[in-house]
């Protein structure tokens, strides 16, 4: 082992339902070269600490002195329930049924509005917003470092810092993948200063690879940081090991290292995780969950709207499926892992029958995204990917208009869409169908039509992803505004410089007002209804495979 000590941490907030699959496997990686490094789950150590029953007291009682009824007879419920609940959705009695899973998510949602009204912000199982601090702002995120005080929760997030500070480590990396971790991965690093960690501290994740074309050389998010890696993380942080500090790397920042570089187009990746320090047993799900890709990037990368297709996109690099799978069985035997939750942006058809081959029998269920590909319609293979394990598939289906998806690039067939949709229920595969509202040109009509595609395959389709489009900064869609009928394309605002998405607007486009009507309208629809009812509530599709249906 090198003599560096490499800590690499998930900061909070997002769902506590499964391990952090990049620092996971980014352990395993630098392990596997001599580093002694570990991962650290800070977001599940947080939302333990928030809703522990000495702080439910707390917030309870500062409810309670604001003589609110309602609000205090909910935090009266919250400081008995959230305990019962959180010790039911950690084992498979709390997934018994219907009633009984809804019953135990509705008592831990109860938890975080008690913490959010007490605290003066929002929280949820999945998301955290600031009153007036944002995490798209490289200004607001280097304030809340200067004073993570600022940040409202530091009386749980302290306990995170604790953590850390106590296995000693002389590198600690902050893996950021989603905007609800932002404000809290730069508070946490506030902490680690404040307290006088003195050693090597390195921001990186899938989001802050999306910040590189927005960061420059001045950013204050430097302050804190003496590097920011972009693009996959492994040899960046291996060489940064070796060293002991901050050295020139493909997709290293660190301004006052005078290293100013972007990431290898084609660099060392790995996909093996690494868990021996991971609590498997205190996530919120039934059994350990394992979250892991079988591919980096994406193989098609064509859809306009898809911030993997705009960009400083990254090439598509994919896993051997034996080994992968090798490695799920040896967790499943040494962990007790019975979920795979596959993360890539799409499954390659080859991957999916390779562990529907490798997993038959082998007690473990799996799910991910997948591509309406035409290989999904063949005779047999969506039984054959039931029968090895697949409990569900998340597709993309978008809209219900050919024009549509051919202008974006999306490549699915309207005939193949239905007869996918289909044969996976009849195979008892469970479909998450995700749809997209507002695309270019999109008229009130063809939303509705897509409205009533749902409504007539209710009986195939499981869950429902219902969303407004975002237009992804840097895509063809900026650079080509008019290929897509879009008169403008324009920055949100000055003030939320890392924002990555645009404003657009068109002749012929709807007004966001019109499509959150329609929306609205859509989701009073009985049918749309129970579909979203039963989808499961804050955890979406990291329940989907298992939450029980009404």
């Amino acid at each position: 082992m090198t003599k560096a000590k490499v800590a690499l941490v998930t900061p909070p907030m997002a769902k506590a339902c499964e391990v952090d699959p990049a620092v996971s496997v980014l352990a395993g990686f630098l392990r596997s070269a001599g580093v002694d490094a570990y991962p650290i789950d800070g977001n599940l150590t947080f939302q333990e600490r928030l809703l522990s029953p000495d702080l439910l007291d707390v917030y309870a009682a500062k409810v309670a002195a604001e003589g609110k009824g309602a609000a205090t007879t909910s935090a009266h419920r919250a400081t008995h329930n959230v305990a019962r609940a959180m010790t039911r959705l950690k084992s498979p009695s709390g997934y018994t049924s219907y009633n009984r899973y809804r019953g135990s998510i509705g008592e831990l949602n109860e938890g975080f509005r008690l913490a959010s009204r007490a605290l003066g912000c929002h929280i949820t199982s999945s998301d955290f917003t600031h009153p007036y601090l944002s995490p798209l702002s490289s200004g607001d995120l280097a304030l809340v470092g200067r004073e993570p005080e600022t940040i409202l929760t530091s009386s749980a997030l302290e306990s995170v810092a604790e953590e850390l500070l106590k296995g000693s480590p002389t590198i600690i990396g902050i893996s950021i993948s989603y905007l609800s971790q932002a404000l809290h991965a730069f508070a946490l690093a506030g902490m680690l200063r404040r307290a006088g960690f003195s050693g090597t501290l390195i921001a990186g994740g899938g989001l802050v690879h999306s910040w590189r074309p927005r960061i420059t050389p001045q950013s204050p998010l430097f302050e804190l940081f003496d590097g920011i890696v972009t693009g996959p993380g492994e040899e960046a942080l291996l060489a940064v090991s070796k060293a002991g500090n901050i050295v020139d790397t493909p997709g290293m920042l660190a301004p006052r290292h005078s290293i100013w570089n972007r990431a290898r187009s084609k660099g060392s990746v790995g996909f093996s995780p690494w868990g021996d320090t991971l609590r498997w047993k205190d996530y919120i799900s039934p059994a350990p969950i394992l979250p892991l890709s079988a591919s980096r990037g994406c193989y098609w990368a064509k859809c306009a709207f898809c911030p993997e297709a705009a960009g400083d996109r990254q090439p598509y690099v994919a896993a051997d499926g034996d080994l992968l799978a090798a490695e799920v069985i040896k967790l499943r035997d040494e962990a007790g892992v019975k979920y795979l939750h596959l993360t890539d942006n799409a499954l390659s058809p080859a991957h999916m029958r390779k562990f529907a081959e490798r997993f038959r029998g082998e007690g473990i269920r799996w799910y991910g995204f997948s591509r309406l590909e035409k290989k999904l319609a063949e005779p047999g293979y969506l039984e054959a990917l039931a029968n090895g394990g697949c409990s569900m598939l998340q597709l993309g289906i978008e809209s219900a208009t050919p024009r549509l998806l051919s202008m974006m690039g999306k490549g699915n067939d309207h005939e193949l869409t239905s007869r996918i949709v289909n044969g996976a229920a009849e195979a008892g595969i469970r479909v998450y169908g995700y749809f997209l509202f507002g695309l270019p040109t999109e008229t009130y009509s063809e939303a509705l039509a897509t409205v009533e595609w749902i409504k007539e395959h209710a009986d195939a389709l499981t869950f429902l992803n219902l969303s407004l489009m975002n237009l992804p900064g840097g895509g063809e869609m900026e650079e080509s505004p008019e290929s897509y009928g879009l008169t403008e394309v324009r920055e949100k605002d000055m003030r939320n410089d890392l924002s990555l998405y645009r404003d657009y607007s068109g002749v012929k486009t709807l007004e966001r007002r019109e499509l959150r009507k329609l929306l609205g309208e859509a989701r009073r629809d009985p049918i749309v209804r129970k579909l979203i009812k039963q989808t499961p509530q804050g955890f979406s599709a990291n329940h989907g495979a298992f939450a029980p249906l009404p």
